[in-house]
């Protein structure tokens, strides 16, 4: 992949819509209702829950009219669907059932994804001393790997509790070893870590939180390792002033400023969800929206307040009891209110539009959460090649399995 035509075209399909994606519906209301056009609404409010479902998971444009939106959608999937998906079948592996003792589904299909790529690798760099896992935790994917891929393998987490328990469930075959450590931007300078990170090493990083994963980045390239495997997740906890745009190629071609709500619409799911779900997110949505509408309007709160989680089921439950409850907990329940005053409001005709049409601009706003995600790992990308790498972005995982699955191959070429 042209990661640099890559980038390009992502900023020219971002940058118009900085409005949309920006900020979230509910956290600026209702200035941000303003920044979607009539039309586009009007058209998603004239299709069929089953439609506005398959829109929802980029399956089907085609029941909208050409007024700009499908379009737009259209070109946003395609430039996020040009990744070469280098899935296994799970069936493949030469890892033993045994090795996935107490090992969770999903952990167990990305251990073996995984798996596979080390194995080529370690085909292919003969000299390799031995593999860094960053973020190892209990140790599942270092464990296994040692043990059937015969090669040393060090699991490094900030974790100490995590570590111990990983220590008791080593077996006779692994060549495992644990680091305490919190990776950073100055862990180069460790001697310890630059014992662990130099050019005989390979480095490991399953989903890297937030900043872990520029760290790792950086660390393997200032140390000068062999490669890495990366994929990244929780992109909502970076710093939007110092943990973006890592590549002078993004800095010095008009970056686009990401916000903290752009960073969190990247690190949700983006993998289609059944109908039964979305059913269920749209009256999360609905309750959400009246609830935050009853405290602007009749409460007269017009900052936003976040509300918290509540148990799935109760959504189906009536709507003032959700609201009673939730106004308790932020200390905003009075006698006066009553469940009748919360029905009706919630029954309202002019409310409900006004949830639909939050619903409907929120469905839009989603649209944009997987190209942001690859503006932000395609200039990591850039930077890994600015530092002499040569950097494969693919999709590794099943996303129905493991919806975070974008990985980051690179071998150093200095």
């Amino acid at each position: 992949m042209d990661f640099k035509e890559h980038l390009t075209h992502l900023k020219e399909l971002l940058s118009p819509y900085q409005s949309f994606w920006s900020e979230e519906i509910l956290n600026f209301y209702p200035r941000t209702l303003q920044n979607y056009p009539k039309a586009w609404i009007d058209s998603l409010d004239q299709l069929s829950k089953e439609e506005l479902w398959a829109f929802d998971n980029k399956s089907d444009f085609s029941t909208l009219p050409p007024n700009g939106l499908p379009e737009l959608c259209q070109s946003l999937f395609k430039v996020t669907s040009q990744l070469k998906n280098k899935t296994i079948d799970d069936s493949q592996t030469s890892f033993p059932p045994k090795a996935f003792v107490k090992v969770k589904r999903k952990k167990r299909h990305e251990i073996i994804q995984i798996g596979s790529v080390v194995k080529e690798i370690l085909g292919q760099e003969k000299d390799l001393d031995h593999i860094v896992d960053v973020g190892g935790g209990i140790g599942h994917l270092s464990r296994v790997i040692s043990s059937y891929e015969n090669i040393p393998l060090i699991s490094l987490d900030s974790d100490s509790e995590l570590q111990r328990k990983g220590k008791m469930r080593e077996n006779s075959l692994s060549k495992l070893s644990f680091i305490h450590h919190e990776l950073n931007e100055n862990s180069y300078k460790v001697e310890e870590i630059k014992k662990a990170f130099h050019p005989k090493s390979f480095c490991l990083g399953l989903h890297t939180c937030g900043p872990l994963a520029n760290n790792l980045i950086k660390t393997t390239t200032k140390c000068g390792a062999a490669g890495l495997f990366n994929f990244g997740c929780c992109y909502l906890k970076l710093n939007p002033k110092k943990d973006l745009h890592l590549s002078s190629f993004d800095k010095e071609n008009s970056p686009l400023p990401l916000s903290l709500h752009a960073l969190t619409l990247a690190t949700r799911s983006h993998q289609e969800i059944t109908f039964e779900d979305f059913l269920l997110k749209e009256r999360v949505k609905n309750y959400r929206y009246a609830l935050h509408l009853f405290i602007v309007h009749k409460l007269n709160r017009n900052k936003f307040i976040g509300v918290g989680e509540y148990p799935v089921k109760k959504y189906w439950e009536p709507f003032p009891l959700y609201a009673l409850e939730k106004l308790e907990e932020l200390g905003l329940n009075s006698p006066q209110l009553t469940e009748k005053m919360l029905h009706d409001f919630h029954q309202d005709v002019e409310i409900q539009k006004q949830i639909r049409k939050m619903f409907l601009a929120n469905i839009i706003r989603w649209q944009f959460g997987k190209a942001i995600e690859h503006y932000i790992l395609t200039d990591r990308c850039l930077y890994l090649e600015e530092k002499g790498f040569e950097v494969e972005m693919a999709e590794y995982f099943d996303s129905e399995k493991s919806p975070r699955n974008i990985g980051i191959l690179a071998r150093n070429l200095i």
